[in-house]
C-alpha cells in the first residue's frame, strides 16, 4: 500500500475500498445490524477534485447512508496535518460522510486538529499499547482524550488489546 500511495492508483484503490464498505455496511444493515465503517485515506486525497467527485458518485448508488462511512485522514510527512484542505474537507462533509484523524498523538496529526470541520481523533495504537505499564503513555492518551473531548471530537483508541487498557480508557470517557 505504501508503494501505491505515491502513485495515481491511490485513488483508484480507495474507491475499490470504499466500494467495498459501504456494500458491507448495507449487508450488516439488511441482516439487523446497523453498523458504520471507516476507511483510510491518504491526506493528499482530501484535496483531489476527482476523488471528491468519484465519492460522491459512489454514495450516490449506494444502498448505505453516507453517514455510516467514517474516512480516517492519515497525515503523513513534514507539514502535512497542516496542509489539510478545508474546502476538500467541507465538500466530504457535504456529502454527509464523517472524518476522522488517524494516528492522533503523531505530530503531523496535531497541527491537522487545527482544520475544521472533524468529527473524530483515533488515537494512534503505539500510545494505546502500553496503558498499564508507562505513566508517559498514559498521560499522553489522557491528555489527547480531554484535548479531543474539548474540541467537540468523538475519541477513539485504536490497539486496544487488553481488558486493563479497555478500562482505563473508559474511565477515562474515550468513545
Amino acid at each position: 500500500v505504501p508503494h501505491v500511495e505515491r502513485t495515481p492508483l491511490v485513488r483508484e484503490l480507495t474507491f475499490l475500498v470504499i466500494s467495498d464498505a459501504l456494500r458491507a455496511t448495507q449487508l450488516w444493515k439488511e441482516s439487523g445490524n446497523d453498523l458504520g465503517v471507516s476507511v483510510n485515506v491518504p491526506y493528499k486525497l482530501i484535496d483531489d477534485p476527482h476523488f471528491i467527485e468519484g465519492l460522491a458518485d459512489l454514495l450516490g448508488g449506494a444502498k448505505a447512508s453516507p453517514g455510516t462511512l467514517t474516512l480516517e485522514i492519515v497525515p503523513a510527512g513534514p507539514g502535512a496535518g497542516s496542509e489539510l484542505d478545508e474546502q476538500g474537507l467541507a465538500r466530504l462533509k457535504e456529502l454527509g460522510v464523517r472524518l476522522s484523524l488517524d494516528d492522533g498523538g503523531r505530530a503531523a496529526s496535531f497541527a491537522a486538529l487545527r482544520v475544521p470541520p472533524l468529527d473524530e481523533l483515533k488515537i494512534d495504537g503505539g500510545f494505546v499499547h502500553a496503558l498499564g505499564r508507562n505513566d508517559t503513555d498514559a498521560a499522553l492518551v489522557r491528555g489527547l482524550i480531554d484535548i479531543g473531548h474539548s474540541l467537540g471530537l468523538s475519541v477513539v483508541a485504536e490497539g486496544v488489546e487488553t481488558r486493563d487498557a479497555w478500562n482505563i480508557l473508559g474511565a477515562w470517557g474515550c468513545d
